[in-house]
């Protein structure tokens, strides 16, 4: 007998029960690349002449008389304390949280803060307190030359007094030469009148300048 193979057996594309297979997953879509931005064109440079003119009222700033910023900045100011008065009385829709403050009460309190800054002792290195200048007018006799004899007053500028005008004054009250000296480095400047009028030049300046009292002149040796 001649024996014959059997045909490959293939498997049924039918299920167990004779049921159609799942269908497969739709493939998922690709969504579209986003389209790029178009390029910023660039501007060229527009010289002013050029420009459209302006049109409208500029905008009145107002500044704070105290510290001198604008109304909406003073929160930020050393003297803030002294600014709530001025800002509540005229700014107040920029600063809500002060609602709850009365005017005089701001007052007060920027007036004692005032005051409070006016006596503040300024401090050296180290702690110590530093002494307040006291400001003194000085006449002496000098001699020039060996021979020569001026009078030198010196600090009239500590009290306002233009030291021109006072060489001024010295000149035509003594018939004599008088002149603003320079200082030497780290020295004030002085006023030189040619001529020996110690005794007579303090009683010109207690005239002249009421701003200078009797205490305040000193007459010192001179070389």
């Amino acid at each position: 007998l001649k024996c014959v193979a059997a045909p490959p057996r293939t498997r049924s594309v039918m299920g167990d029960a004779g049921e159609e297979p799942a269908a497969a997953p739709p493939a998922e879509e690709t969504p579209a690349p986003a389209a790029a931005p178009a390029a910023a064109v660039p501007r060229g440079f527009v010289p002013h002449t050029e420009m459209p003119p302006m049109t409208g009222e500029p905008e009145q700033v107002e500044y704070c008389p105290t510290c001198g910023f604008p109304p909406d900045f003073c929160e930020f100011s050393p003297q803030w304390q002294v600014c709530k008065p001025w800002v509540l009385e005229n700014y107040p829709q920029y600063y809500p949280e002060l609602a709850g403050i009365s005017l005089d009460e701001a007052k007060e309190k920027a007036a004692a803060k005032a005051q409070a800054d006016a006596e503040k002792v300024q401090m050296r290195p180290g702690g110590k307190k530093k002494k307040e200048e006291v400001k003194l007018v000085q006449v002496k006799k000098m001699t020039r030359n060996k021979r020569k004899c001026v009078t030198v007053v010196i600090g009239l500028d500590l009290f306002g007094v233009k030291l021109e005008k006072a060489a001024s004054l010295f000149k035509k009250k003594f018939a004599c030469g008088a002149g603003v000296s320079k200082g030497a480095p780290g020295l004030p400047d002085e006023v030189e009148v040619q001529g020996d009028y110690e005794q007579e030049i303090v009683e010109v300046i207690l005239a002249n300048f009421k701003e200078v009292t009797p205490e305040q002149v000193k007459i010192v040796k001179g070389k």
